[in-house]
């Protein structure tokens, strides 16, 4: 079964991944839904819905910058997990773009975690060796430790900073 991604342009349709946004991130490791809102006016922001058929079973939150793409967020439903669905839509931006994706994960040392990092792995990933803190979203919740991952075969140390410094200036800014 082909999935296919939507762009999401209205607060409506926005309204059809909430439910799933909130069950698949904790709260430190997201905004308040309310401020997906206001990413939908970024243009340099996009906020797709994973569609199987005519229902919403997931969603996936991309920034467009000059060298890289950042994944913000990807989640598909719970109870359509296991099935394919998340590798078919990193693959579907694997080959949208030419450039390099980078994307955040827990470190890897739970179940949950290494399961995670395995799955990207599978998808050509490596994790970073750079130290990464998500920042705060709000500047209330803590800022998280978290590691990156990225497809780009030949990641310098001033290419990752160059990365990690336009993810905080552009994602966390608040």
């Amino acid at each position: 079964m082909r999935i296919s991604l939507r762009l999401i342009t209205s607060n409506l349709e926005l309204e059809e991944i909430k439910g799933i946004y909130i069950n698949s991130f904790p709260a430190n490791e997201r905004r308040e839904f309310n401020e997906l809102e206001k990413q939908l006016e970024k243009s340099d922001n996009q906020i797709f819905q994973v569609r199987l058929k005519q229902i919403t079973i997931g969603f996936i939150s991309l920034w467009n910058f000059d060298d890289f793409v950042f994944v913000e967020h990807i989640a598909i439903s719970s109870s359509q997990r296991g099935k394919g669905y998340g590798k078919m839509v990193v693959q579907a931006v694997m080959d949208t773009t030419s450039k390099p994706i980078v994307l955040e994960v827990e470190p890897p040392v739970d179940e949950d975690s290494i399961r995670r990092v395995r799955f990207y792995s599978s998808l050509g990933f490596s994790i970073l060796p750079q130290v990464y803190m998500q920042p705060s979203y709000d500047g209330v919740k803590p800022s998280v430790e978290l590691k990156l991952m990225t497809n780009y075969n030949l990641p310098t140390d001033i290419w990752v900073m160059s990365c990690i410094r336009i993810i905080i200036a552009s994602v966390y800014s608040l």
